[in-house]
């Protein structure tokens, strides 16, 4: 319960002052099964227990999973927004790859080009340009110490108005 608050502060907290937008009626779900609130399970068997799930606007994660995670998907949310302010329609299908092509992913790919992948990178085991921002966008808004910092990524964030 204490995660979901921490994390319902660091959303509205962003939302209010204009840093980090995310799509309207966003709710978080903890759950032991790795599904919706409603009970769609996206990804089936494979593993996927935390997740952004743009049809519904929810975050889902496992009970007992730390902030950071919890961030990671907030950070997907924002994706969602990105692609909402961009398109002005939903993103099609579940990954919200249309989000690399926005003016957010493209100046995001410019930023990190050609600086080396940092350490976490390797936890990444199905790297994207959308898995990489969101887990830079995680680790920054959780500024946890045991995760280190990487030169790059932070330049970005603290660059970025996220509007």
């Amino acid at each position: 319960m204490r995660r979901l608050f921490a994390l319902a502060v660091i959303v509205l907290g962003l939302a209010a002052v204009g840093c980090m937008s995310v799509p309207t009626g966003l709710h978080v779900y903890e759950t032991n099964s790795g599904c919706t609130s409603d009970g769609v399970c996206p990804w089936g068997d494979s593993g996927y227990r935390q997740f952004y799930y743009a049809p519904t606007r929810e975050i889902v994660v496992v009970v007992g999973q730390p902030l950071k995670v919890w961030a990671h998907e907030a950070c997907h949310a924002h994706q969602h927004q990105a692609i909402l302010d961009e398109t002005g329609r939903e993103p099609v299908g579940l990954t919200l790859a249309e989000w690399q092509t926005t003016d957010e992913g493209v100046a995001y790919a410019a930023a990190i080009a050609g600086w080396p992948r940092p350490d976490w990178y390797a936890i990444a085991n199905n790297y994207s340009l959308l898995e990489d921002f969101a887990e830079a966008c995680g680790r920054y808004l959780v500024q946890d110490p045991r995760f280190p910092s990487d030169p790059a990524r932070d330049v970005f964030f603290e660059a970025r108005d996220f509007r």
